[in-house]
């Protein structure tokens, strides 16, 4: 692990030790933009359980937008499972949710297509 320590982010850190202890299978299955939004979300609470202020500036702002949305479709257990334990988690809870492709999201996410993601995130009828 290699942090730069002229970096002025405050997640910094504990974003990069939060990438070695991900499920090694969790990158491929969600994507790039997912893995740093998710790894970025958990980074900021992280540090904001530890008391310490965290400032709304983020170099993954897009991709913490989209994983909010995802979070709120699926909640943060869910989420935080499929990270740290079993990537295919999160799939297979979309899937059972949506009836949709999991690929839609992950393609949506790459693109950082808020408005694709938006509309891959909606429940089956």
């Amino acid at each position: 692990m290699y942090v730069n320590g002229e970096t002025t982010l405050v997640t910094a850190t504990a974003h990069e030790i939060l990438h070695n202890n991900a499920d090694p299978n969790f990158r491929v299955r969600v994507g790039e933009s997912l893995n740093e939004g998710v790894t970025e979300t958990l980074a900021r609470q992280a540090i904001k359980d530890a008391g310490i202020t965290v400032p709304n500036i983020t170099s993954y702002e897009n991709e913490v937008k989209l994983t909010k949305l995802l979070v709120d479709f699926l909640g943060m257990d869910v989420v935080k499972k499929a990270y740290l334990k079993d990537a295919k988690l999160l799939a297979k809870a979309y899937e059972k949710k949506s009836g949709a492709s999991w690929g839609d999201v992950v393609a949506a996410a790459n693109k950082l297509d808020t408005e694709a993601f938006k509309k891959a995130l909606k429940t089956k009828k």
